[in-house]
């Protein structure tokens, strides 16, 4: 009876566990304007917007300036992503990156563009705020990069 007892108890909390990162997931579509903390002088805005279809996209917002004061938006980069949940935890791969033509994308540094694909671990995600995580380059002595965002409407 007590083996019975256990079962039960595990499944539901595997279930449980398993639906959180689902639920992660979900609230994962849509656009999320990055915010650079190791990055103040940069006075653009990045915006990754999670399509349907599995449709990743960063877009630059420039300022407006004195010579510029209507900048037009210009897409930088597209590709894709797929997202798993796993036991507690939840994922965004992004892969297929490709600059857009004529982008200022060829601005940012190559280093950074590369470290955009790969798994991104889900730390939150909610209605408002957004964090990723992710190891890039661990076999060249790489580092564990966090990216925070907010909901764009």
């Amino acid at each position: 009876m007590q083996r019975i007892l256990f079962s039960i108890i595990a499944v539901v909390i595997a279930t449980t566990i398993n639906s959180c990162s689902t639920t992660q997931i979900g609230k994962l579509e849509g656009r999320w304007q990055l915010f650079y903390l190791d990055r103040l002088e940069d006075e653009n805005i990045y915006i990754w917007e999670f399509g349907e279809g599995s449709v990743f996209t960063i877009t630059q917002f420039t300022p407006p300036s004195p010579t510029n004061p209507n900048p037009v938006p210009s897409v930088i980069c597209r590709g894709e992503y797929d997202s798993k949940a796993q036991f507690i935890d939840a994922t965004v791969q992004i892969k297929n990156l490709e600059s857009a033509s004529g982008s200022a994308f060829q601005q940012l540094n190559m280093f950074e563009f590369q470290s955009y694909e790969g798994d991104w671990k889900i730390l939150k995600v909610d209605n408002d705020v957004m964090r990723l995580g992710s190891d890039y380059n661990q076999g060249d002595g790489g580092g564990y990069v966090i990216r925070e965002f907010s909901r764009v409407n």
